[in-house]
């Protein structure tokens, strides 16, 4: 295995610092209004979940990538499609740790472009943001940078399921093998689309997640 590939299972691991352990992509939010309160029901949720990164996040990810496309226009889109306060500010939060992370990893200089893409004020250090041009600056294949951004939703969002004691780890992790063979099938649908094409798929998970300050004792921040 080279040192370029273990630079990008660095970058997927649970504990690279962008902030992922607080943060529950309103899976927490999900089960305190009952959006789901079987497995049946959870693996339904998960698969809307993957149904959406698909159809929204990964057109934006794709232009990341595309040195065409208008930073500008780009960032400016994906900000305004936050569309609640717990999103945006989990968003924020996250790509901000992100940048950092990759900055002390592989030196300010590499990301000179990624830094000039995000600025601080408007603040659009979006997670996918950073995540995609940073990515695409330091050279990983769009195809890997797809799966990657596959796998760290899903992860996270099964282990916020199991940290809340929806599920065993035994079970949370055989459907994340499911749920990532059924999601890497359907990339392909959405390997030339760009951020024009971004569409939301998902609103029942969106409208819990939005609530999510409205619980009443959390153990995420999103």
């Amino acid at each position: 295995m080279t040192a370029a590939a273990l630079n990008w299972f660095h970058i997927a691991d649970s504990a690279f610092p962008t902030g992922g352990f607080a943060f529950s992509s309103g899976i927490e939010a999900s089960a305190k209004f009952g959006l789901f309160t079987s497995r049946q029901q959870f693996v339904e949720t998960l698969q809307t979940a993957v149904e959406q990164w698909i159809s929204y996040e990964i057109p934006f990810l794709n232009s990341c990538f595309d040195d065409a496309e208008d930073p500008v226009a780009l960032r400016d889109v994906y900000h305004a499609g936050m569309s609640s306060p717990p999103m945006l500010r989990s968003s924020l939060v996250q790509g901000r740790s992100m940048l950092r992370s990759l900055e002390s990893l592989v030196g300010a200089d590499a990301l000179t472009r990624t830094r000039e893409r995000v600025p601080r004020s408007p603040e659009r250090r979006h997670l996918l943001l950073v995540y995609g041009w940073g990515l695409a600056e330091l050279g990983m294949p769009l195809a890997e940078a797809q799966s990657c951004f596959m796998y760290i939703n899903l992860r996270d969002a099964i282990s916020s399921a199991i940290r809340l004691g929806c599920m065993g780890p035994m079970e949370g992790h055989q459907i994340q093998h499911q749920l990532l063979q059924e999601g890497d099938r359907k990339l392909s649908r959405a390997l030339n689309r760009n951020f024009r094409t971004a569409r939301r798929t998902a609103p029942a998970l969106e409208i819990a997640q939005a609530g999510h300050d409205r619980i009443y004792s959390k153990l995420f921040q999103s």
